[in-house]
């Protein structure tokens, strides 16, 4: 009786991942369509499983009545609304998610326990411009579940679902290792532009090798004027991080309307770059150092036009790449979808959790 006192004494809103509560999930891809899954062209199904461990679990003891998700701020389309039939299963296993397997079976527990089996419905819900996005109305179990957390184990979170009516994928909040990638800084100048009359709004990158360990990084420039001649800049320094250096500098007083100078000067030019025939221009692929996870560099360049402009300057679409920590939540997930949810495997993906809130 005083154990049962105590857990339900220890009853609270619990939030996994725990870095979920506090900070919003910002790596590509910081959303998953695979929780609740539907295609037109296929079985508007998926069936998931969440490994989070026991470790990441703020409480040590406690009594859960529901589960609840909510949709990723940055995805720029709208949640539609719809009704899926849902069976949603949780235990505690005696591993954590580093042993899980793509085999959802091995990865539960002694004594699963069936929580959910019905319909439940999702609202429809927009892209929001301030995170994080409100908790969907929480789904009741149809008996408590019992959490004691389990040294060097995890809670498996596994939801089948079968949509019913207004069959569409609902995006939820998810965290994903860091492997580094690529965000804008500043936009594609749209005002600085060729004498050909096109800007370099289209870029080529490298993909999965910015990561701690080290890795190669390229990037190609298109959209250029065919065979022009320019220069590539790193820098330590962006839009985000300028130091001391006054950027964006604004090129029309020198005589290039409508283009700006997006990165700090202290690492310099590369190097001369000339486009193709079709107006496409390659940097060199460049090794990565390993141990420079967590940080990040800028580049930008510069293309030489002597008809665009009376400086004859026209800046490209600058970036900013940062170099992952190969990081992630202490978690799996695993997944199958469309004509394959009933499947008793799925490809895993280690360090990688949606955003479920139990209560």
């Amino acid at each position: 009786m005083l154990l049962l006192a105590g857990i339900v004494s220890a009853q609270s809103t619990t939030i996994v991942p725990s870095s979920a509560a506090t900070t919003r999930p910002t790596r590509s891809p910081f959303y998953s369509a695979y929780v609740f899954y539907s295609s037109t062209s296929t079985t508007p199904a998926s069936h998931s499983q969440t490994i989070i461990d026991c470790s990441d679990i703020a409480i040590q003891s406690g009594l859960w009545r529901s589960i609840t998700t909510r949709r990723p701020i940055g995805l720029g389309n709208s949640n539609p609304a719809m009704t899926t039939n849902a069976t949603l299963v949780m235990s505690l296993a005696t591993t954590n998610s580093a042993a899980a397997t793509t085999t959802y079976a091995t990865n539960h527990g002694a004594t699963p326990k069936t929580l959910i089996n019905g319909n439940i419905s999702l609202p429809s819900a927009a892209n929001q411009s301030t995170w994080p996005s409100p908790w969907v109305t929480a789904f009741p179990f149809s008996a408590p579940f019992v959490y004691t957390g389990v040294t060097g184990g995890s809670l498996v979170i596994d939801m089948t679902q079968v949509q019913t009516t207004g069959a569409s994928s609902w995006y939820v909040e998810y965290t994903s290792p860091d492997l580094g990638g690529r965000a804008n800084n500043g936009n594609a100048q749209s005002g600085c532009k060729f004498s050909n009359g096109k800007y370099n709004n289209s870029l080529s990158y490298t993909s999965g090798g910015l990561n701690n360990n080290g890795g190669s990084w390229y990037v190609s420039y298109n959209n250029l004027l065919p065979n022009v001649v320019g220069v590539v800049a790193l820098s330590a320094y962006g839009l985000d991080n300028k130091g001391a250096w006054p950027i964006p500098i604004d090129l029309t007083q020198a005589g290039a309307p409508g283009c700006s100078w997006h990165v700090g000067l202290e690492i310099g030019f590369l190097g001369a770059l000339t486009a193709s025939a079709t107006g496409s221009a390659r940097l060199p692929t460049i090794q990565i150092p390993a141990g420079l996870g967590g940080s990040a560099f800028y580049d930008h360049t510069l293309w030489l036009d002597a008809q665009a402009n009376s400086a004859g300057w026209v800046t490209g679409w600058s970036s900013k790449w940062s170099i992952g920590t190969g990081i992630g939540a202490p978690s799996a997930f695993i997944y199958s979808s469309g004509t394959s949810y009933t499947a008793t495997t799925g490809p895993l993906t280690a360090g990688a959790c949606p955003t479920w809130q139990l209560q």
